[in-house]
């Protein structure tokens, strides 16, 4: 390997890349999001490790004010292996997640199910909390380390029903 390409090695030019297939939506009772990483590569890599996160993702504010906050609800990591140059392989998961209910959230729901008066205020509160969580999304994130390179990595975009 010359010192051209070890060059591009470290920078991860023609090495690994990642793409996560997930379902679009998953059902929050769950509680597990099944999928595959499709890895590819040009040259001959040593994946070390690959670990797949599950994140919630909440957007406050808008424009030069907006903060974005991520928390993680779940990871699996999964072994290494060696792909050689122009393979492709899948390697198959299964990301448990854990999503807590909000004070608000799980007020409204409990008035909900009393009925009557008390239940018109709790699906009114829950109409309420479910427009305020408008920013909240969840997206499943996967990040390769390679062996003498930067490593790679891939984010898809999911929603909860």
């Amino acid at each position: 390997m010359g010192l051209f390409d070890k060059v591009k090695q470290a920078l991860g030019i023609g090495g690994v890349k990642v793409e996560i297939s997930v379902p679009d939506e998953v059902k929050k009772d769950n509680a597990k999001v099944d999928g595959v990483l499709c890895f590819s590569t040009k040259t001959d890599q040593d994946v070390q490790s690959v670990r797949v996160e599950f994140m919630e993702r909440y957007d406050i504010g808008a424009g030069a004010q907006k903060r974005v906050t991520r928390t993680k609800r779940g990871s699996v990591e999964l072994p290494g292996f060696n792909i050689k140059a122009n393979e492709s392989k899948d390697v198959s998961f299964s990301l448990p997640f854990s999503i807590t209910m909000s004070v608000a959230e799980a007020s409204a729901k409990d008035l909900e199910a009393k009925g009557g008066m008390l239940g018109a205020l709790g699906k009114l509160g829950a109409m309420a909390e479910n427009s305020k969580q408008g920013n909240r999304r969840f997206e499943v994130s996967a990040r390769v380390d390679v062996k003498g390179s930067l490593g790679a990595g891939a984010t898809k975009e999911i929603k909860l029903i």
